[in-house]
């Protein structure tokens, strides 16, 4: 099945969600990236979760829809990646480690970090503060130069 990536159409999309991991195309390759339930299904999830079309968004909302795809991906992956990060190498002669304390995020790491950026996409489209600032419950109770309370 071939699927037309609406948003991630871009060249380096896959340098992008290896760089979430820290990982080359020997440990990610562009086959696992582009099965199914990996990049396609991430891309079709932030379809699904946002309110307007893919291809209508543009600034920060078309930027913040690419981290949460690319989030969504790295947490459909994760696995993979894990199988595949290199512990023990040999050569009969030395052994090496590396790699040993990798990948400490988990999925649901992954999962909020998208969820923040779709939070933020939502945002960038309705205008509405999803994370208020910390200066708007905290004022004076009177105004400093009337002497009037506010």
């Amino acid at each position: 099945m071939n699927y037309n990536y609406v948003l991630m159409n871009y060249p380096d999309v896959e340098e992008d969600l290896r760089g979430v991991f820290g990982v080359d195309d020997t440990i990610l390759a562009d086959s696992v990236i582009h099965r199914l339930p990996n990049m396609p299904a991430a891309e079709i999830e932030v379809a699904d979760r946002i309110s307007v079309a893919l291809d209508t968004l543009s600034g920060t909302a078309e930027a913040k829809a690419k981290l949460g795809v690319l989030y969504i991906a790295a947490a459909n992956c994760l696995t993979v990646v894990k199988v595949n990060v290199l512990r023990m190498e040999t050569d009969n002669k030395t052994t090496g480690q590396r790699f040993e304390d990798a990948l400490e995020i988990t999925e649901d790491d992954l999962r909020k970090k998208a969820n923040k950026a779709l939070n933020d996409v939502e945002t960038a489209l309705t205008g509405a503060i999803t994370h208020p600032d910390v200066l708007e419950f905290v004022g004076p109770g009177t105004d400093e130069i009337t002497g009037a309370a506010s």
